[in-house]
């Protein structure tokens, strides 16, 4: 048998899963070897993978915290969840994710992430490197404070990577033309950023296209 294999929707029986806050912040995971995807919701839970094993469970909705572990059945066979509200990395891509996904059973473990990439971003303000300040928003905006000049953009963060748009920019000379030069390099950098990561001591790498990073340090809003 591999898993549950085959397509097993309907007649499935589930425990109490997520709660509607837990459902809004890890509507999705996905791992790798082998590769499998799943969406979450308040009564819902969709599952599947490479190797064949797929199903769909009709949950009950109730308030659930982080970590979360709970019992399932599937036609009989144990199924175990796990989630946990922690930094994890994609085994495949190395972007981090919010939260740490297992699903486990016949023997089986799906190891995986889940979650909004861009809440790693969110709630902050980052500086070091030339940038005074940098904001991100919920529904994909950022602000910046560079050497004297503020930018606005858009952003996007998933499984990916991370791409930065520049946008409107007030357009104030700075003091003097190192002033200027060293923001001309900042806005020249924040045009190559591919990818984030977060390091041990929680500062932010934002990673450039050439190989270089800008570190950033966090403080709160």
């Amino acid at each position: 048998m591999r898993g549950i294999a085959g397509c097993l929707l309907g007649g499935l029986v589930g425990m109490a899963l997520l709660g509607s806050a837990q459902a809004q912040t890890l509507a999705t995971a996905q791992g790798h070897e082998p590769a499998w995807s799943a969406q979450f919701g308040d009564k819902r839970f969709d599952f599947q993978a490479a190797d064949g094993t797929r199903f769909a469970l009709d949950v009950e909705a109730r308030p659930g915290g982080s970590p979360l572990q709970v019992g399932l059945q599937v036609r009989g066979e144990p199924l175990l969840l796990r989630t946990e509200r922690r930094l994890c990395h994609d085994l495949k891509s190395g972007q981090p994710f919010p939260w740490q996904v297992s699903v486990t059973m016949s023997g089986r473990v799906y190891h995986g992430c889940g979650g909004d990439p861009a809440l790693l971003l969110q709630g902050r303000s980052w500086s070091g490197d030339g940038l005074r300040s940098l904001q991100f928003e919920a529904g994909g905006r950022y602000s910046a404070q560079l050497a004297c000049n503020r930018l606005q953009g858009s952003y996007r963060a998933d499984v990916n990577g991370l791409s930065l748009g520049q946008g409107p920019m007030t357009r104030r000379a700075c003091a003097d033309e190192a002033g200027n030069a060293a923001e001309d390099r900042t806005l020249a950098q924040l045009a190559r950023v591919w990818a984030f990561d977060l390091d041990a001591q929680g500062r932010l790498r934002l990673r450039l296209t050439d190989g270089a990073a800008l570190v950033l340090e966090a403080t709160p809003r």
